[in-house]
């Protein structure tokens, strides 16, 4: 599987070099660079595509898509989404609104990246269920989204992957998405360990972070639970989370 991935990153940088990559991607109304960084983004995600079992689209496709999509950055109301998709004219209009909400974290932009380019190419990826897959690295057996006030409206995906594709989850992964009335974006999840209460989660915002207490490890029995959640103040020196308040998460399973 490394050996895969590395030789279709040499073929991706080698296609670079050699300028088959198409112009597609400048601002269209001031050059500040959005649509290069999109598209480059998109290419880096190609070799990520390639590397999975079971997806349902090449890397040479994904690949092709986004070498063939001019993408342009405009400051128009695009609607709630910040994103049109004019696939009769090959154009990818994204609202800068809504890319410069998302410059705290890659993962962010990743996920945005993703979801277009992977509905241009006539995908289903409702509640971004494929953009996920690309970046755990393994299909979700268990998708759950918990929510609370305590953050001001985020709302947390906690999805229970399949890394080693035997058919059973394993691993923990995460996306804290922050709602608001005219824009959404996401926060990478940073950390994922085992206490002796449970699996926890982590991640940090501007305004400090959060902890979440996963209640077990296992989630494939798709039950309902609660979470503990934390917000974090700040942290000690040896990395402890210094801890503003305490609240509980409604965790519901998303059943596909």
């Amino acid at each position: 599987m490394k050996t895969i991935y590395l030789l279709f990153s040499l073929i991706l940088l080698s296609s670079i070099s050699e300028g088959r990559i198409t112009e597609g991607g400048w601002d269209s109304g001031g050059g500040s660079g959005f649509a290069a960084e999109f598209t480059s983004l998109g290419r880096d995600l190609a070799a990520k595509v390639e590397s999975l079992k079971g997806f349902p689209a090449t890397g040479t496709q994904f690949l092709d898509i986004v070498q063939k999509t001019k993408v342009e950055f405009t400051d128009t109301n695009l609607g709630k989404e910040g994103v049109k998709r004019f696939p009769e004219k090959q154009l990818l209009q994204i609202s800068r609104k809504l890319w410069k909400g998302s410059e705290n974290t890659l993962v962010s932009k990743q996920l945005i990246v993703l979801h277009q380019y992977l509905l241009l190419l006539g995908l289903d990826d409702s509640d971004s269920y494929l953009s996920y897959f690309v970046l755990d690295g393994g299909a979700a057996v268990s998708t759950y989204e918990c929510s609370t006030r305590l953050l001001g409206g985020d709302t947390v995906s906690i999805r229970w992957i399949d890394v080693d594709n035997d058919g059973k989850g394993d691993q923990y992964t995460g996306t804290v998405i922050i709602k608001t009335a005219f824009i959404w974006s996401n926060v990478a999840l940073i950390n994922t360990f085992q206490t002796e209460l449970g699996v926890a989660i982590n991640w940090i915002e501007i305004g400090g972070g959060a902890y979440v207490l996963l209640p077990t490890k296992d989630l494939a029995s798709q039950k309902s639970f609660k979470a503990k959640i934390n917000t974090i103040d700040d942290y000690r020196d040896d990395g402890t989370p210094l801890i503003k308040a305490t609240g509980m998460l409604s965790c519901k399973p998303i059943k596909r």
